[in-house]
């Protein structure tokens, strides 16, 4: 504006657009700007720079939860995944018991364990990625969080596989499949099992 000649039509169609993108921002984050803006003698809103960058700080603070929504639903959908893998692992087990030892079960811990490692190290990946992107956040927050986002999931799985590692869940397992082997496959359902 400052370049500007005043009274020209160029001079009052910026001071519309600027006082245009001013009273949005008013509107949008009144609560934060409240009363921190004044009006020149040319009639351009001013809002505080103290304002303007604690409404800064909350756009990133939107970024940031939005990036870490989306980092823990695609660690859901992985440890989903895992758990329906290993549940279909478990039926294969269960029709055909012979041979289901703590061997295999400790196979299927292993199995887990390494989904763990590899979503603590995607999300410890992610997490520096959009760290390092949002400069509130910086890289290393982010993959602090990353991290931790990615271990949760994959302890998770983990500790989901680790149940089948107990005898007495192998004797269960089998004890299933002779049940299965005696009903037949469309005698067992889901809660059964």
């Amino acid at each position: 504006m400052d370049d500007l000649v005043r009274g020209t039509a160029e001079f009052a169609t910026q001071l519309a657009s600027a006082n245009d993108e001013a009273l949005k921002l008013l509107d949008s984050y009144g609560d934060i700007i409240g009363t921190r803006y004044s009006v020149d003698s040319d009639g351009l809103i001013k809002i505080d720079e103290e304002a303007l960058e604690e409404v800064r700080k909350k756009e990133a603070d939107k970024v940031v939860q939005a990036q870490g929504a989306s980092i823990i639903a695609n660690q859901e959908a992985r440890d989903a995944r895992i758990k329906a893998n290993m549940t279909e692992l478990n039926r294969k087990k269960i029709k055909s018991t012979e041979g289901f030892t703590g061997e295999d079960a400790n196979r299927t811990g292993a199995v887990a364990a390494g989904g763990a490692a590899a979503g603590a190290l995607t999300g410890l990946a992610i997490g520096a990625a959009v760290g390092s992107s949002v400069p509130v956040i910086g890289t290393l927050i982010g993959a602090g969080v990353g991290l931790l986002a990615g271990a949760v999931g994959g302890g998770i799985a983990y500790g989901v596989s680790k149940n089948s590692e107990t005898e007495a869940e192998t004797e269960a397992l089998k004890t299933l499949g002779e049940e299965y082997t005696k009903k037949g496959a469309s005698a067992l359902t889901d809660d059964e099992i």
